[in-house]
């Protein structure tokens, strides 16, 4: 994002204008998963909820504006400890689920849902997690999303 700063002097006068860019850094300090599933996102976050000894509830739904002014609303179920945060979010939008354009990961468009977990304590193992996950006779597949190459990342930010 570019920003202007106007240089006035003591009496309001415009004496020059410098152009700055901002520069923004975001900490991506969250394990991400993707799953593949044909089941509803309630009954995955019961699933979850059963083998993961957690607690998620239907959230209100995410609300994404677009640059071209496209507004879509992504279901999620959310369960918050004093440490740690836990959060299944379906990849499409709730009014366009069958379309790949709506997607809050587009390069992921196979994806139907993402686990996406901040964990401050350490104490969580993304392995035992992800090894839980592709348990589920429910899911066809499962796999750890790496945040480093991950293009969409910014849209994971709550």
């Amino acid at each position: 994002m570019s920003i202007t700063i106007f240089l006035l002097d003591q009496n309001a006068n415009l004496v020059g204008i410098m152009p700055h860019k901002l520069q923004v850094s975001y900490n991506f300090d969250f394990y991400l998963f993707g799953i593949v599933s044909v089941q509803k996102g309630y009954k995955l976050a019961w699933l979850l909820n059963e083998n993961l000894g957690i607690s998620m509830v239907k959230n209100e739904n995410i609300k994404l504006e677009f640059t071209n002014q496209e507004i879509f609303e992504i279901p999620n179920y959310i369960y918050t400890t004093e440490n740690n945060t836990y959060r299944l979010i379906c990849n499409r939008s709730a009014e366009h689920k069958y379309s790949q354009k709506f997607c809050i990961a587009p390069e992921f468009n196979q994806i139907d849902y993402f686990l996406q977990i901040e964990n401050q304590t350490g104490l969580i193992s993304e392995d035992n997690i992800l090894n839980t996950i592709q348990q589920f006779s429910e899911v066809q597949y499962a796999c750890k999303i790496n945040l480093e190459t991950f293009k969409s990342r910014e849209n994971f930010l709550f």
